[in-house]
C-alpha cells in the first residue's frame, strides 16, 4: 500500500462511527462530573395551627438546585422556597449548609439562594438552549420525593411558550417530573445545563407529571442579575400589540407574519411620549426585523429601564424611525402561581394567546 492510500485509510478510520463512539464519554462519567454542581434543597414551612392543635405544624418541601458561583450562590425554582422559614442545602458530598434567599423573579420562576460559609464549590457550565429541537437527548439530576441525586434520561418532548408578564421559551422533557424535581437542571450530552425545571403542568388543578423547564439562557441571565442587583427589572414601552392582518402586511410592506401593530397606548407611557400612535406597525427594533409580537415583547422586556431603542415604524403616510426611552415593565395583573405562570401554548402552531407586550398584555390573533 502506497503512502497516499495509507493516509486515506487512516483518515477513514478517524472518521468512523466506532471511533466517534469510543471518544464520547459514557453518560455515567458525565453524570459523575456534573453531580457535584447539583444540590438537594430541603425547605421547612410553618403552617398555622388548626382548631384541634394549638401548636404550628412543621411541614417540609423538597427541591433541587444548581451551583451558580463557587462562593455559594444556588439557583432553584421560585416555588421551592415560597413561604420558607428555613432552607437547607445538601451537596453531593453530604455537606449541609443553611441558605438565605437573595432574590426571585416571578416572571420566569427563578430564585437565587446564598449558602453560608461555602467556598470552592463547582459551578455548572451553561450551554445554549436555542438550538434544541424536539427529539434532542437530555437528562437531569433531581430529587424526586427527596431521593436526591436521581438521574433521568430522555429527550426534548416539545418546545412551549410561557405566558404572563414576560413571554419566554419553555422546554418540555419526555421524562416524568415529581415533587422534589423542581429546580433540577437539565443537561445536554456534553454535561452543559440547557434548562431548569420550574413547574409541573397541571390540568383542572391537578399535576400531570409533565415538567416544564425555563431555558439555560434565561436561567443564567436572571441568576446573574439577581446576584448583582438583588432582582430583575425589565423594560417596557407601554403599548398593547396585535399581529398584523394580511391586508396590513401588503399595504405596509411587512413580511408574512412579521411585525407588530399598536392597538392601544398606556397613558403617560414611554410610547405615547415618543409620538407613537394606535395603528402604527413596528417593523424593526434597533434595525433588526421584528419576527412577531412575542419576540418583540421579549426583546423589549430583556432590556433595562432607561435604555433608548429605535423602532422602525410603518404607517399609511410612510416610514419613520422613532426613538423610545424604555420605562419599567409593569404587569397588568398580579404574578400568577407557578403552574399558571408557565401555562404553555403550542409554539409550533405559531399562535400565542395573551403574550405580554412591553407594558401591557398582548393579544395575538390566532384565526388567520
Amino acid at each position: 500500500m502506497n503512502r497516499i492510500a495509507q493516509v486515506i485509510v487512516l483518515g477513514l478510520a478517524l472518521l468512523s462511527p466506532a471511533r466517534a463512539v469510543e471518544e464520547t464519554p459514557p453518560l455515567r462519567d458525565i453524570v459523575d462530573h456534573v453531580a457535584s454542581s447539583v444540590a438537594y434543597i430541603s425547605v421547612e414551612l410553618s403552617e398555622p395551627a388548626d382548631a384541634s392543635n394549638q401548636n404550628p405544624q412543621v411541614k417540609t418541601r423538597d427541591g433541587t438546585g444548581m451551583v451558580l458561583s463557587s462562593e455559594g450562590h444556588i439557583i432553584t425554582a421560585i416555588h421551592v422556597i415560597e413561604k420558607a422559614n428555613k432552607i437547607a442545602v445538601i451537596f453531593a458530598n453530604n455537606i449541609r449548609s443553611t441558605a438565605q434567599v437573595v432574590g426571585t423573579d416571578p416572571e420566569t420562576g427563578v430564585a437565587l439562594l446564598k449558602v453560608s460559609g461555602a467556598s470552592g464549590l463547582t459551578p455548572v457550565h451553561f450551554g445554549d438552549a436555542h438550538p434544541l429541537k424536539r427529539g434532542d437527548p437530555i437528562f437531569f439530576v433531581g430529587s424526586p420525593a427527596g431521593l436526591r441525586g436521581s438521574v433521568l434520561t430522555g429527550i426534548v418532548s416539545a418546545l412551549r411558550t410561557a405566558g404572563g408578564p414576560f413571554s419566554h421559551l419553555l422546554l418540555q422533557p419526555s421524562f416524568p417530573v415529581q415533587p422534589g424535581d423542581d429546580g433540577a437542571p437539565l443537561f445536554n450530552p456534553k454535561g452543559e445545563v440547557v434548562g431548569m425545571i420550574t413547574s409541573n403542568y397541571a390540568r383542572s388543578g391537578r399535576p400531570t407529571g409533565i415538567g416544564l423547564a425555563v431555558t439555560s439562557n434565561i436561567v443564567k441571565e436572571v441568576g446573574e442579575k439577581i446576584q448583582k442587583f438583588g432582582g430583575v427589572e425589565r423594560g417596557g414601552i407601554g403599548v398593547q400589540l396585535r399581529k398584523p392582518t394580511s391586508l396590513e402586511e401588503a399595504q405596509l410592506g411587512l413580511p408574512h407574519d412579521g411585525g407588530a401593530v399598536i392597538v392601544k397606548l398606556l397613558e403617560d407611557g414611554p410610547a405615547i411620549k415618543s409620538g407613537l400612535a394606535a395603528g402604527d406597525a413596528i417593523a424593526t427594533l434597533n434595525g433588526e426585523p421584528v419576527r412577531n409580537v412575542a419576540s418583540f415583547a421579549s426583546s423589549i422586556a430583556n432590556l433595562s429601564p432607561g435604555t433608548e431603542v429605535t423602532l422602525g415604524t410603518r404607517r399609511a403616510t410612510g416610514k419613520s424611525d422613532v426613538k423610545v426611552k424604555l420605562g419599567k415593565l409593569s404587569p397588568s395583573q398580579p404574578p400568577p402561581t407557578p403552574v399558571e405562570s408557565n401555562k404553555p401554548t403550542d409554539e409550533s402552531s405559531g399562535c400565542v394567546r395573551y403574550v405580554p407586550s412591553a407594558g401591557l398584555t398582548v393579544s395575538v390573533r390566532c384565526d388567520e
